[in-house]
């Protein structure tokens, strides 16, 4: 009789967003300062999908985490801060929530559905906790008390 294995969330693993950030840039090889970059830029889109001037690409194309470590590696998502906290595909985030919503209206639902609207804000709210989990990092460094992420988690 085999088990299958899936997946611990975020809440069950114990990750905080700081640490996160942290594993990725290990994960990736890259700088602190680029995840970073790259999870801003993710927090610049959905600001956009929020104020209706992209609401419709809100794909893996249209995300810059995608773009920077879904196709990398094996392991798809292996490096990507959003994957470490719990999830392939952003399954633990607010989004499915949004996708799911729109694919019930076969893409009738444009930047004036409100139900729209507050569930891309959803998604924006969590993303933006990565980007202050990395402003905790450098200001008080990987391991410092008061290194909270927006959820209050610290190290």
């Amino acid at each position: 009789m085999s088990t299958v294995r899936r997946k611990r969330t975020m809440s069950e693993t114990g990750i905080s967003k700081r640490e996160a950030m942290l594993i990725s840039a290990h994960r990736s090889g890259a700088s602190l300062e680029r995840v970073a970059g790259v999870m801003a830029e993710c927090v610049a889109h959905w600001e956009r999908v929020v104020a209706g001037e992209e609401w419709e690409d809100v794909g893996s194309s249209d995300c810059a985490a995608c773009r920077a470590w879904r196709n990398s590696g094996a392991d798809r998502c292996y490096a990507c801060p959003i994957r470490i906290t719990g999830g392939d595909n952003c399954r633990d985030t607010p989004y499915p929530a949004l996708a799911f919503h729109m694919d019930q209206h076969d893409g009738d639902c444009g930047p004036e559905c409100e139900d729209r609207r507050l569930l891309a804000q959803e998604e924006l709210n969590f993303l933006r906790g990565f980007v202050a989990a990395a402003d905790g990092v450098r200001d008080h460094g990987p391991g410092a008390k008061g290194a909270e992420d927006e959820d209050g988690e610290g190290g």
